[in-house]
């Protein structure tokens, strides 16, 4: 019988018996097994091989060992920052999708989102200097001179349609308080509705 509780075990036996096998085949001349025995981290040997570290996982939790990551390691950072810096500096394709990628993911890193990027070395030192005096951000972009480095303004270069939101939303919500106070005036309309029912009460 083919789906008999003994054979389903045999069938997944079976496969992970050619699942190891597969990983114990060498890659680039050199095995998991020889990376694991020579002592390099699993990011290094996934790097020797060709592989990704994934790989190399299973093939430790397959085999039964605890092989350390290595990502976290300061000389394997250095390599890839390296590798990264070499390829930024020659590859012009890769540099543009960096930079494109990282005023998406990191805005902070952008002139069109941080204020600071937009100005000299003397700016920013009185830029801190005035911040260091508890004023906002656009207070002390104004006072430095820069109107053009306030919130709204660089908004308002970056996406005309936030800004008019922004103030859409900014002048409902300075209102607001405005229209309660005319609403519960002598002349507002809970106002009147209040003289309704004292001028009901008297001639009543």
């Amino acid at each position: 019988m083919k789906h008999t509780p003994e054979h389903i075990a045999a069938r997944a036996a079976s496969k992970r018996l050619k699942a190891q096998e597969r990983r114990d085949q060498p890659s680039n001349g050199t095995t998991w097994r020889e990376q694991f025995n020579a002592g390099r981290c699993l990011a290094r040997a996934a790097e020797a091989m060709g592989q990704t570290i994934w790989r190399g996982k299973r093939w430790a939790d397959a085999a039964g060992v605890k092989w350390p990551d290595g990502r976290s390691q300061d000389e394997h950072k250095e390599a890839v920052g390296s590798a990264r810096r070499r390829r930024f500096q020659e590859d012009d394709a890769f540099r543009e999708r960096e930079l494109a990628r990282i005023a998406t993911v990191r805005p902070s890193t952008s002139p069109v989102y941080n204020r600071r990027l937009n100005m000299t070395e003397d700016e920013l030192a009185r830029y801190d200097l005035v911040m260091s005096k508890r004023y906002t951000a656009d207070e002390a972009a104004l006072i430095i001179g820069r109107p053009d480095l306030t919130r709204r303004a660089m908004l308002a270069r970056r996406d005309p349609q936030k800004l008019l939101a922004d103030l859409m939303a900014a002048d409902a919500a300075s209102a607001r308080p405005r229209v309660n106070a005319y609403l519960h005036s002598p002349r507002g309309a809970h106002g009147h509705r209040r003289r309704e029912h004292q001028d009901a009460d008297q001639h009543g």
